[in-house]
């Protein structure tokens, strides 16, 4: 498990209320390809949200540590499909990820899997 801490103590009562409510979305989302968001909980003007982790690093670790080296065709692919998998599952719930990047999608079981 991963324990991501959001500083809201700065924001206002409504950004706050804002943030407590992506985490709770992000509860509600069950899907293989979507990182399991177990629990949250606020302490100390901060947001803690427990998450599975995903040991392999992110897409934009990986692809930095190609060095220009091309990935195979075939893995992109499936990874891509994950990825519209994932967004499909979150669009299909009047939801908006907001922040869709390199650096916000995990590599898991080994670079399998993406989350």
């Amino acid at each position: 498990l991963v324990v991501k801490e959001i500083d809201i103590a700065k924001m206002d009562a409504k950004e706050r209320a804002a943030t407590e409510q992506e985490a709770k979305v992000l509860m509600s989302l069950k899907h293989p390809n979507i990182v399991s968001c177990l629990d949250y909980f606020v302490e100390r003007g901060k947001l803690h949200i427990v998450m599975d982790y995903c040991p392999n690093g992110d897409l934009y670790e990986l692809v930095q540590k190609q060095r220009g080296r091309l990935l195979p065709e075939d893995k992109i692919l499936d990874w891509f499909v994950q990825m519209c998998l994932a967004m499909k599952h979150v669009h299909d719930r009047k939801i908006l990820h907001r922040d869709l990047k390199g650096q916000n999608i995990f590599m898991c079981a080994g670079s399998r899997m993406l989350k």
